[in-house]
């Protein structure tokens, strides 16, 4: 049984990994308030509404423990600086939704980390369900501080300055300050009642109570009703449902009204993409569809495996493909946000809380589609470097699906038009010689009317090769 590592600053207890099972202990110090917790019914109706992760209670796990949760396993953990938009903002609705029925059983979030919510699919969910406790009279809502910091102030950020932006997440893994916040943003936000208060005045009253000492006393002197709270959390929400998606254009946003396919080619396409993933597909396996743009060719892989991961560097054409999974209700494809030339790395603590995507991704099938040329041409990243870190992601015996776009295409022409240095090394025959390094070619598909061609490798077994 092996501990997360990202779990080790909750005292209530720690998440753990027994094989393909999640398990999460329980401590001395919570076990009081876990049985109270319980016994308001709180948990009855938020698995019965779907709005956290299932669990069982299971005896104690590991040693200092009292109790132990099997809790239900999400397929692929995402962090906030990976999420589009509006998953951002339906995690932000999420957090205050739990927060209101929390106070409905005389309860409340004891923090509000972004997190503690996971994606299955289109659908959020709340992982951490140590994260309640008894609602003391009069007290504050002590975790306000940390929802602006995780989703308000990335939110105001994204909708004023930019989808850019979700990249201050990943420099600030325990929220954006305030302070930077309001520093940043465009002074009209100041006429923004909801903004005005949640983010100025509160970042106001930080800087000016910087003494701990004196700024706890100040806090204890207030007295907070449990309307009080209840009107927080829905300004709160009336506020986050009010910040709406800037009106922007990215580079891939409107990717498949401008491509040089004809209509046989396209079609030829996807038909050798859904032969080779039923070919390859296993409903118990995971398969990935780099540069997934708005998902056109992760519906294709959902029918044959357990779960599709639909990354996309281009953070519209990811929101794009979140709301159209949303809208049907799906759950076995999740789209998040990836720069395969610089993928999430490994942060937090002794670079341990959070895991780099290689590190939580083993996938049987990846399908990699009008995508090398660009991670060639201009990225910069040589065959004989990302063949291997395919080969990462894959599990042994694994299989590519990789799309090789020639110089001669018209999309690679363009793209190479103000080039002088020499790219005459990017050539289908330089990347058989590198990539089969790692894998085997299995079959080679020509698309026609097209210079473009699939290929689909396996990857080399380690333990035989």
């Amino acid at each position: 049984m092996k501990a997360a590592a990202g779990s080790f600053r909750d005292r209530s207890g720690r998440v753990y990994q027994d094989n393909d099972k999640i398990i999460r202990s329980i401590n001395d110090t919570y076990l009081e308030e876990w049985k109270y917790i319980v016994s308001t019914g709180l948990f009855n109706t938020l698995i019965a509404d779907e709005l956290v992760v299932n669990f069982k209670e299971i005896p104690a796990p590991v040693q200092n423990s009292v109790l132990g949760l099997e809790v239900h396993k999400i397929p692929f953990i995402s962090y906030p600086y990976e999420w589009s938009f509006s998953q951002l903002k339906d995690a932000a609705l999420l957090t205050l939704k739990l927060q209101l029925i929390a106070l409905e059983h005389d309860l409340v979030l004891k923090d509000a980390s972004a997190y503690n919510v996971q994606f299955e699919g289109s659908k959020p969910c709340f992982i951490d369900l140590l994260s309640f406790e008894k609602r003391q009279e009069n007290s504050p809502w002590y975790a306000y501080r940390q929802f602006c910091m995780h989703f308000l102030a990335p939110l105001a950020l994204n909708r004023y300055l930019g989808l850019w932006t979700n990249k201050f997440s990943k420099l600030r893994t325990d929220g954006i300050p305030l302070s930077e916040a309001v520093a940043v943003l465009p002074w009209k936000c100041r006429f923004n009642l909801g903004l005005a208060l949640h983010l100025y005045a509160h970042a106001k009253i930080e800087q000016s109570n910087t003494d701990a000492r004196k700024a706890s006393e100040k806090v204890k002197k207030i007295k907070i009703s449990k309307k009080n709270s209840i009107d927080l959390a829905n300004s709160l929400l009336r506020l986050v449902e009010s910040i709406s998606l800037p009106n922007v254009h990215t580079q891939w946003g409107d990717y498949y009204n401008d491509t040089n396919y004809d209509d046989e080619a396209f079609k030829y396409k996807k038909h050798i993409v859904s032969k080779v993933a039923r070919q390859c597909g296993s409903h118990v396996e995971m398969a990935m569809d780099l540069g997934a743009n708005n998902g056109e060719f992760s519906a294709l892989l959902a029918p044959h495996f357990q779960y599709v991961l639909a990354p996309d560097v281009d953070p519209l054409a990811v929101e794009q493909h979140y709301n159209i999974l949303k809208e049907k209700k799906l759950s076995t494809i999740f789209p998040f946000i990836l720069d395969l030339s610089n993928p999430s790395p490994a942060l937090g603590f002794a670079n341990k809380e959070r895991d780099s995507f290689s590190s939580r991704c083993k996938v049987k099938f990846i399908s990699a589609l009008a995508l090398i040329h660009h991670i060639a041409l201009t990225e910069g990243i040589p065959f004989a470097e990302f063949a291997p870190y395919l080969a990462d992601l894959l599990k042994e015996r694994g299989q590519l699906l990789l799309e090789f776009v020639p110089l001669e295409d018209s999309q690679v022409k363009r793209l190479t038009a103000a080039r002088k240095d020499d790219i005459s090394w990017y050539t289908k025959e330089n990347l058989f010689h590198n990539f089969l390094e790692d894998f085997t070619l299995k079959e080679e598909f020509q698309i026609p009317n097209s210079q473009r061609s699939l290929l689909l490798f396996e990857k080399k077994d380690t333990l035989h090769e």
